[in-house]
């Protein structure tokens, strides 16, 4: 059994000291398994599901921002 030794003054869940020192080492593990997890997850869903492309809907979005912009557009001043 592994025994941890806590001193008066010291905060386990505020982290400060060993505790804060035990956690940042193990946070670039933590982050690591997140991403390969969420690219997992995210390569399963494109073969598995109708995802739409990306480049389609940005193309739509701008097009759309485009007549919006030219519809709302102040006239140019003739001098």
């Amino acid at each position: 059994m592994v025994e941890v030794k806590v001193e008066v003054g010291e905060e386990v869940w505020g982290f400060p000291g060993k505790w804060r020192e035990v956690m940042l080492t193990r946070q670039p593990l933590r982050s690591s398994v997140t991403f390969v997890a969420g690219t997992i997850c995210g390569i399963y869903i494109a073969q598995n599901y109708s995802v739409p492309s990306i480049n389609k809907l940005a193309g739509t979005a701008l097009f759309m921002a485009s007549l919006l912009e030219r519809s709302y557009r102040k006239p140019d001043k003739d001098d």
